[in-house]
């Protein structure tokens, strides 16, 4: 019989083969999960200037999670005239630039933005008259969404937790780029005698650039939004836990529906049949203990299922 310390082991082993090996086709699937949900955001001003940064799709409707100040001016708290989004088609080419946006909600305190895809950009790089949903749905695409966890209860990183940033830096080129480091503290506010975490700080690189992108666990699940950062120094990531606060004060002044908000109620895949003799028997025991699936009483596991990761 082999001993919990050996069990444990043999789980960890299991896990880490889950997320690292690259033909393994829920890594694979997440991955781009992640990829496609990044997009380049960039504002142009009445003159012509050009400011970037970076968003996340958080539902199948294109619903774009970002900075306040990548869509307005902190100063004046002007919107740019015009916002275009530029989406990930591939981890080896530049964001394609396919649509204009609109601003759903600000909030400068938390320095958070909802915006939405509004008209289809032409070759010249011209807004067209043309609603880009309509087109996008026409054309059978779909919007990637990124992964929340537990996002009623989402607990906080715990300082060396690995944690992953994704976004479109101003340096190092312009495509997608990806990051990576620990949780190295916290930065807290005290209010009405309670100690709230402001911000995440991280040594991972966050570049001007990555503003409103998205921090993930090595789990792969959201935990934030890059906001304030300085290169070489260190960063600086709005929680989750804020983000949640402020979505449902939307959803109860009906300026968005979070039930549309598909990531909050969790990504899901399924999974074929998982018998004793599979090698990833392991990972399903502990889901099992983890209460994330259910098992036969011979030990197989139901396949038809949905997994929340």
């Amino acid at each position: 019989m082999k001993t919990l310390k050996n069990q444990f082991y043999a789980i960890s082993a299991g896990l880490l083969l889950l997320l690292t090996v690259p033909q393994n086709a829920f890594a694979i699937n997440l991955r781009e999960e992640l990829l496609f949900s990044a997009v380049q955001i960039v504002g142009i001003d009445d003159t012509g200037a050009v400011s970037t940064g970076t968003g996340t799709t958080i539902n199948k409707n294109g619903l774009v999670l970002t900075n306040y100040h990548v869509v307005a001016n902190m100063d004046t708290d002007e919107i740019f005239p015009q916002i275009n989004l530029c989406y990930t088609i591939s981890q080896y080419l530049l964001p394609r630039c396919a649509a204009t946006a609109k601003v759903v909600a600000l909030n400068k305190e938390f320095d958070l933005a909802l915006i939405k895809p509004d008209k289809k950009i032409a070759k010249d790089g011209k807004p067209t008259k043309l609603n880009f949903l309509t087109y996008w749905k026409k054309s059978g695409n779909q919007f990637y969404s990124a992964p929340f966890q537990n996002t009623d209860n989402a607990p906080l990183p715990n300082i060396l937790d690995r944690i992953t940033i994704w976004g479109y830096p101003s340096v190092g080129g312009s495509t997608i780029t990806v990051t990576q480091g620990y949780v190295s503290g916290f930065d807290v506010v005290e209010q009405n005698d309670e100690t709230l975490v402001k911000f995440i700080k991280t040594d991972a690189e966050v570049s001007p650039g990555n503003s409103g992108g998205a921090a993930f666990n090595e789990w792969f699940s959201f935990i934030g939004v890059p906001s304030n950062a300085w290169a070489g120094q260190l960063g600086f990531i709005i929680p989750v836990q804020t983000v949640m606060e402020w979505l449902q004060s939307l959803d109860k002044q009906k300026i968005i529906n979070i039930k549309t908000i598909d990531s909050f109620w969790a990504s899901k895949i399924f999974f074929s049949d998982i018998n004793k003799n599979d090698s990833f028997r392991h990972i399903a025991a502990l889901m099992k203990h983890l209460k994330i699936i259910n098992g036969y009483e011979d030990g197989t596991f139901k396949p038809d299922q949905p997994l929340n990761f």
